[in-house]
């Protein structure tokens, strides 16, 4: 139910609530309707998510001086 709002201006709003640079993001691809700015504002957020680095995991040795004897 949009109360009589168009499809167009239910995109504009919900475009315009989005944080940070995700409202350009979506903006860019241009949809057409709410369903579609919804699914690319979750591509793009998704996208956006750090990655763990796994250069910065512990580098763990075995050593033999712990093995059982």
């Amino acid at each position: 139910m949009n109360l009589g709002f168009t499809e167009g201006y239910l995109v504009k709003v919900f475009i315009g609530g989005l944080k940070g640079d995700l409202g350009w993001r979506v903006k860019r691809f241009k949809p057409v309707d709410l369903g579609e700015a919804f699914e690319q504002a979750k591509l793009n957020e998704a996208l956006r998510k750090p990655t763990p680095n796994l250069n910065k995991l512990p580098n763990i040795h075995h050593s033999q001086s712990h093995r059982p004897s």
